[in-house]
């Protein structure tokens, strides 16, 4: 099996400046944002407001962008780390041993980054543990502590418990790669599902700015507000929120997007 590799340039660098993406990200929420906001209701300090909430949304969705690869990037390593670790087993090494190059062999194919915490570096401290001396079972309760995965984790635990029983390592290694290949599938599958409903909801909510623009161009509207004007405005932009709210329950409700996945 070939892995690619895979950078980690989107991931925020804690206390750190804004990356290149992270800028286009807040940038882009902005920039929307004030466009929209003009064409809702034409005033200076509603496209300023708009901006603003742009700008904050922005880095709300790349934040949460970054989470979710850097989640992918987790069990793309795991899924390499159990194939490397259970065949070096079923080849006659010990736990160590097969630990220590498979650790060699995804360092060859992920790059590591000492201030993100993630798969590799926890088995790098794993193996650092090892050599200072730490007994292997000590070793994996440190890992287990360190792991926010949690199928990873339950991999620890089940491996600390059949280490001690006498079970057999390698098949356990392979069970867990067989039910991370499901649960790949079972994501890639709803997320097809998913990317159908979020385009038809996007185009759905598309449509008042689109005619906004047309009335607009064609004179039938014009930035000369009344009270009335206010009024009709405001009552549409709550049941414009409250309309998105409640497709996105909908959806969620569904079962194709959880509800940690809400914007």
């Amino acid at each position: 099996m070939v892995f690619e590799k895979t950078a980690s340039n989107g991931c925020c660098r804690k206390g750190g400046r804004m990356n290149r993406e992270q800028w286009l990200w807040t940038l882009g929420g902005a920039g929307a944002a004030a466009f929209c906001g003009t064409i809702f209701l034409c005033r200076p300090w509603f496209t300023l407001l708009s901006c603003i909430v742009g700008w904050r949304l922005g880095k709300k969705y790349w934040k949460a962008h970054t989470k979710r690869q850097h989640n992918l990037l987790q069990r793309e390593q795991f899924a390499a780390f159990l194939e490397i670790f259970s065949s070096r087993l079923e080849a006659g090494s010990n736990v160590p041993q097969a630990l220590l190059h498979a650790l060699g062999e995804l360092s060859r194919t992920y790059r590591m980054d000492p201030t993100e915490p993630g798969f590799l570096l926890s088995l790098r401290h794993c193996l650092d543990r090892l050599s200072g001396g730490i007994s292997l079972r000590e070793s994996l309760e440190h890992w287990i502590e360190e792991s926010e995965d949690p199928l990873i984790r339950s991999f620890l635990e089940n491996f600390a418990v059949g280490r001690g029983q006498g079970a057999n390592l390698a098949e356990l290694a392979k069970s867990f790669s067989r039910l991370l290949t499901e649960q790949e599938a079972l994501r890639k599958d709803r997320e097809a599902k998913l990317a159908g409903s979020k385009r038809e909801q996007g185009l759905l909510f598309a449509m008042p700015m689109v005619l906004l623009i047309v009335l607009y161009a064609t004179g039938l509207s014009t930035t000369r507000y009344g009270l009335m004007d206010y009024l009709v405005r405001l009552v549409c932009g709550a049941l414009f929120y409250g309309a998105w709210r409640w497709t996105n329950a909908i959806l969620a409700d569904s079962g194709l997007q959880n509800r940690k996945e809400e914007t």
